[in-house]
């Protein structure tokens, strides 16, 4: 499955952006890991990619709101290189 990573930057001075930042953070957590505060990752389909794009479209405001997916084609290695001793919040194994 391709790996998905998501970043926003939700602009807090149009009327109702805490409500927006807060939809548009319940979104990506249905969806994949929270790793920062506004950076979210994992692994989906791609019907899945698509219904977070649709979703995040329809409640991002367009012109005030910073909203990425990068989607990595499954076949694309990713290294992930942690400089600080941060928990790797993708790592469910016991």
């Amino acid at each position: 499955m391709p790996r998905v990573v998501v970043v926003y930057d939700i602009s807090l001075l149009n009327e109702g952006a805490q409500k927006r930042m807060n939809r548009i953070r319940q979104i990506c957590r249905r969806y994949l890991y929270q790793v920062q505060k506004s950076v979210f990752e994992g692994e989906l389909s791609e019907g899945k990619i698509k219904q977070l794009e649709v979703l995040l479209r329809k409640n991002a405001e367009q012109d005030s709101d910073s909203v990425i997916m990068y989607v990595f084609d499954e076949r694309c290695p990713i290294k992930r290189i942690f400089i600080t001793n941060t928990k790797d919040p993708t790592d469910n194994f016991i």
